[in-house]
């Protein structure tokens, strides 16, 4: 699927908690649509197609961690396993998934909301959308 317009909704995959954004129909700002916590597989896929419906979605891409070398770690596995179910999903729908490189995508999130001031605590709560929101935007300013 080589669409040029359409939102992309970004998936930033945790053990703990899932940080989603979305780009605008001409993909060029990229927008927090929360954290999905404490949600099963199945529960998390649910919320997430939900999303997708609501949104009108054309893509997602989900956010894989590489290990330094550039070979997998075990959150890489566990996010291929997430990403195999909801890929299942997606094709109902014609919807295609994407893995793309999240190295430092939550530093990057850190950084932002430390520059904006936020406290340490409030941080921890926003991170995870933030760095979905950068998952968007390097989608958006790296892709032809």
């Amino acid at each position: 699927m080589d669409q040029k317009t359409g939102k992309i909704l970004a998936i930033d995959y945790g053990s703990a908690s899932i940080g989603l954004a979305v780009s605008d129909d001409s993909r060029i700002m990229a927008f927090s649509r929360g954290v999905l916590r404490k949600l099963t597989k199945e529960e998390a896929i649910a919320k997430i197609i939900t999303l997708i419906n609501e949104e009108s979605v054309k893509l997602v891409i989900l956010g894989l961690p590489m290990a330094i070398d550039g070979g997998e770690t075990s959150q890489t596995v566990k996010i291929r396993e997430f990403g195999d179910k909801l890929a299942l999903e997606l094709s109902k729908l014609q919807i295609g998934l994407e893995y793309v490189d999240e190295s430092f995508s939550s530093y990057e999130a850190q950084k932002m909301l430390e520059n904006l001031n936020v406290k340490a605590l409030d941080r921890k709560k926003t991170e995870d959308e933030l760095a979905a929101v950068v998952l968007v935007r390097r989608y958006i300013d790296f892709r032809p």
